[in-house]
């Protein structure tokens, strides 16, 4: 198969992820819930033979749209920071190649928004690439370990773990941090959205963005935080994760097809009070938006700040209403669940 003058080798796809709740706190050490999404990210990985032109290196490459990051075989990188962080995969997974190749890797989003753990799942993607590539075996386990490393390059060390986890999985999850010893607990859980609801997703992306390490940092700061979320003690830990257990415990309850959707509605609304730290003008107004057009509850999903995502649950014919009134506005929405 051709592409753009390659050799196409592999195409992989990882599902995205919507936090229902848990941002934020999950990096202390609190439970999270999150689910999987009918939206995929790929990544189409292809071989280039040399000679090169002028300036190009054998080795890896990474593009995404216009954007590119390189690795020579002489371990140096190049180009986008972002990018730069997905390159280690390359040398952990493809350090044998043909002579004279370069690798490349092409990223495409097929809609997610900041908020869907877009990069586990681009890094997901690419390790399976490089896997089939590299004809090797790899279990859930080992995989998450190499997608949160990438996880943590990307989010300034303090990603959680639960969108690598969700991502590998395929299935909804329930996830704690735990620090001391330092381990991950994490679940399937047989858990839904109740009958005759939806999940909308509504982008609130107008020309500008905050990562998430930002985002954690501003968190941390809004409560007080100068430790690293290992470091926390005891007492520090639970004075912030307290007011969250309830809200937590309240989503969990009504997350079954026979669950109280209004009740669960009520519980959204209730966490997104918790994360008005790392809620932005574009977030209150487009929760404010769902809200007005009828839906349920509503909270910002992800790392939250300017031009982060929100989630509405909504009755199951009120949710072109809600778009439709979102669109109005500028924002980008669409139904994930």
């Amino acid at each position: 198969m051709e592409a753009d003058g390659e050799n196409m080798i592999i195409t992989r796809k990882a599902a995205t992820k919507i936090i229902i709740c848990g941002e934020h706190f999950v990096v202390y050490g609190a439970p999270a819930i999150a689910f999987p999404t009918k939206i995929t990210n790929e990544v189409r990985l292809s071989e280039e033979r040399g000679p090169f032109p002028l300036g190009r290196k054998e080795g890896f490459e990474i593009r995404s749209g216009k954007r590119r990051a390189t690795a020579g075989a002489d371990g140096r990188a190049e180009g986008e920071e972002d990018l730069k962080n997905f390159l280690q995969l390359f040398w952990t997974l493809a350090k044998k190649r043909k002579a004279g190749t370069k690798l490349v890797a092409k990223f495409v989003n097929h809609g997610a928004v900041k908020g869907m753990g877009n990069s586990a799942a681009f890094a997901t993607a690419l390790a399976r690439c490089l896997l089939k590539y590299s004809n090797r075996k790899m279990g859930e386990e080992e995989l998450f370990n190499l997608v949160q490393e990438i996880e943590q390059r990307v989010h300034g060390g303090r990603a959680s773990g639960i969108d690598a986890r969700t991502v590998i999985a395929g299935r909804p999850q329930i996830f704690m941090k735990r620090f001391n010893p330092p381990k991950y607990e994490i679940a399937d859980a047989e858990l839904g959205l109740p009958n005759g609801t939806a999940l909308i997703v509504i982008d609130t992306y107008k020309g500008s963005r905050q990562s998430t390490s930002e985002t954690t940092a501003v968190f941390a700061e809004a409560h007080g935080i100068r430790a690293k979320p290992w470091e926390l003690d005891d007492a520090g830990r639970t004075r912030l994760l307290e007011p969250y257990a309830s809200v937590f415990k309240g989503m969990l309850a009504q997350l079954k097809p026979e669950g109280d959707a209004k009740k669960l509605g009520r519980h959204m609304d209730a966490n997104q009070r918790l994360l008005a730290s790392v809620s932005s003008k574009g977030i209150k107004e487009a929760v404010a938006i769902a809200r007005d057009a009828g839906a349920l509850g509503a909270k910002l999903t992800g790392g939250g700040g300017e031009g982060g995502a929100v989630i509405a649950l909504a009755e199951k014919k009120k949710v072109g209403r809600i778009i439709a009134a979102c669109k109005k506005a500028g924002f980008k929405a669409f139904a994930v669940l």
